[in-house]
């Protein structure tokens, strides 16, 4: 069964996947541009910018290019195994990613007036529908971050 895995899991990674703008597909060419990066596979790197939050799955930068600075966050589902693994909540092919679903909330909570950082683009790979990664860059928003306030 493990080398079926293997075997399957091998020639899915295979085909080849692009990053599609979900969201903010006219400020995606500026974006890029900003930031000195050539293409939107680019915001992926895990080494991009300063490391602000990394898991084995996620990680967030803060990257930042003359007067502007920006939150990217980036979810990987790298292999088959993590991309069943959410299929009912995050990866399957009737769901909204997470990185989406984040920006959703974010522009519901400025229409309702609370303050908050604006999405700028939100980007997903998916494999035969199957999500495989998600990108969600965001305006760099001041204040301190939540693990340092709540001991507070």
């Amino acid at each position: 069964m493990a080398g079926n895995y293997t075997v399957v899991d091998s020639l899915s990674r295979a085909l080849p996947t692009t990053l599609s703008p979900i969201y903010g597909a006219a400020e995606l060419p500026q974006l890029l541009a900003g930031l000195g990066l050539s293409g939107a596979e680019a915001l992926a790197n895990p080494h991009l910018g300063q490391p602000i939050a990394t898991s084995r799955s996620s990680w967030v930068r803060r990257t930042e290019r003359s007067a502007s600075s920006f939150f990217v966050k980036v979810y990987n589902y790298a292999d088959l195994r993590s991309q069943l693994r959410g299929i009912r909540r995050n990866t399957g092919p009737c769901t909204q990613s997470r990185a989406l679903r984040e920006a959703r909330a974010l522009l519901w909570l400025a229409q309702e007036g609370f303050p908050g950082p604006r999405p700028v683009v939100v980007l997903e790979a998916r494999r035969w529908k199957i999500l495989t990664m998600a990108i969600l860059v965001t305006v760099a928003w001041p204040g301190q971050s939540l693990d340092r306030l709540l001991p507070e």
